[in-house]
């Protein structure tokens, strides 16, 4: 794959493309700032742009299922970056907050909405942390504090993606 291009504060993002935004997401998880920056300023350009990016961000943390689970597939950690800027988008997009600043088009609610349902079978613990609700590590193993209650972030606290969207959002 190609680096995406260099570009100065004020300029355009490169364009969204699937090639473009698995690119940005490995590079934003680097360690290296320099390497970095560049890479999250274009995440940060395609979320404010008007556009499908939570449908493209989807379809990065879709397609290691689409894989089989094991090979092909995008790598765990940039899938959960995906997930991760879903979760921003839909906090800050869902609806127009300030006259200019881009929300969600109907059709991409609609299309976020059917295939985030079929998000919540995920099987690696940090990614369904973050799309569905509830603790995945097992019945009786909700994280607790020295008290002996339970912490924030457990079972049932509504910090997953899919109790902000059931709750704030609606199916319907």
């Amino acid at each position: 794959m190609r680096a995406l291009p260099a570009t100065a504060p004020a300029a355009p993002p490169p364009p969204l493309t699937p090639d473009n935004l698995a690119l940005a997401l490995r590079g934003a998880l680097s360690p290296a700032a320099d390497v970095r920056v560049p890479y999250e300023a274009a995440l940060q350009a395609w979320e404010a742009a008007p556009g499908l990016y939570a449908s493209a961000l989807l379809k990065v943390y879709e397609s290691n299922a689409a894989a089989g689970g094991a090979g092909g597939g995008v790598p765990e950690p940039e899938r959960l970056l995906a997930v991760l800027c879903l979760k921003a988008v839909v906090n800050r997009r869902w609806n127009e907050r300030r006259p200019g600043d881009a929300a969600l088009s109907d059709s991409e609610k609609a299309d976020v909405r059917a295939r985030l349902l079929r998000a919540c079978d995920e099987k690696e613990g940090a990614l369904a942390a973050q799309v569905r609700p509830g603790d995945t590590r097992g019945p009786g193993r909700a994280p607790t504090t020295p008290g002996g209650t339970r912490s924030p972030g457990a079972a049932g606290d509504g910090c997953g993606l899919g109790t902000h969207w059931t709750c704030r959002h609606g199916l319907d």
